[in-house]
Order: C-alpha cells, then sequence, then structure tokens
C-alpha cells in the first residue's frame, strides 16, 4: 500500500515534503510509508491510531474483527451484495453522530466497498503489524498522537501512545 500511495502522490503531481494523517489501521500504514521514504515526509498526525502491538498487549487475538473469525468474514462482502447486511441491522447506528454524519456514516456502511475493505485488510493485518514492528522509530519527523478515547488514554494504551 506504501508503494501505490507513493505512486498517486507522484503521478498527480503532488510534491512533497507530505504530512500523513493516519486513522486506526492508517496509523501502521503512515508508519510504514515512513519507513520507506522518510526523506518526503515532513511531519506525521496519529489518529487514534493503532498500535503494532495494541491487541496482543491487550490480551486479545490480532485482528480487525473482534469476535468474526476470518473464515466468516469472506463472506460479508457476499452478504452486503445481496443487501442481508442492511436488513439483519448490522450496520451500526452511530447515534452519537449529529444527523448529517449519521446518515453520511450510515450510508458509507451501506456501500458493497466497505465490505469489501474488510476482509482485505484483515487478510494483511498480521503481517503489516509485522511490518510496523520491523519498522523503527520515525526519527525525527515531528509526530501529533491525537487521542479521544478513555481507552488509549490511561493504562497499557497510554503506554502504547507514549511508546
Amino acid at each position: 500500500m506504501k508503494a501505490e500511495l507513493h505512486t498517486l502522490l507522484k503521478n498527480a503531481h503532488i510534491r512533497g515534503p507530505y504530512v500523513l494523517v493516519g486513522h486506526s489501521f492508517g496509523g501502521l500504514i503512515t508508519h510504514l510509508i515512513v519507513a520507506r521514504y522518510a526523506g518526503e515526509v515532513a511531519g506525521v498526525v496519529w489518529v487514534e491510531a493503532l498500535h503494532p502491538d495494541n491487541f496482543p498487549r491487550k490480551g486479545m487475538r490480532e485482528s480487525t474483527l473482534g469476535n468474526i473469525a476470518p473464515e466468516q468474514a469472506a463472506f460479508i462482502p457476499s452478504l452486503a451484495r445481496l443487501g442481508l447486511l442492511r436488513l439483519m441491522h448490522a450496520l451500526p447506528p452511530g447515534t452519537d453522530l449529529p444527523a448529517q454524519q449519521q446518515a453520511e456514516y450510515t450510508a458509507l456502511l451501506a456501500t458493497t466497498k466497505t465490505w469489501d475493505y474488510i476482509p482485505a485488510v484483515e487478510a494483511s493485518f498480521q503481517a503489516t503489524n509485522q511490518q510496523a514492528r520491523q519498522a523503527g522509530s520515525l526519527g525525527n519527523i515531528p509526530l501529533l498522537i491525537v487521542i479521544g478515547g478513555q481507552s488509549e488514554s490511561t493504562g497499557v494504551g497510554l503506554e502504547m501512545q507514549n511508546e
């Protein structure tokens, strides 16, 4: 993915240096981009970004799917294409969002592209975590970490954010 983004930026004639912003899994991806293209990155912002050891250190299975087994995830895109996820009310309501953002969120989750993405991320998740572990430090590239949930501002979550 890091090479694809680099190619897209070059082909679009968007010149660096770049400020990369990664949320959740995107934090791992931005870490890998810095490891490969550090000279082209001016800064990094991680918004509730995952630490490569997030799940193991919290005693959880290293998976983006929570309690869904990876073999079950393979069926998610087909269920979405048939409209069954909407019928089964599998879309989280997003009730804490303002009305417009709730509608946008619901629309996003109703698209089949969203549900194609989830198994694809799951298939590469462990390898991406391993690559991020091996990538090392960001060096002297400025980093801003944004956290909002209590789970990341105390205990092991805070330790990982500080790392």
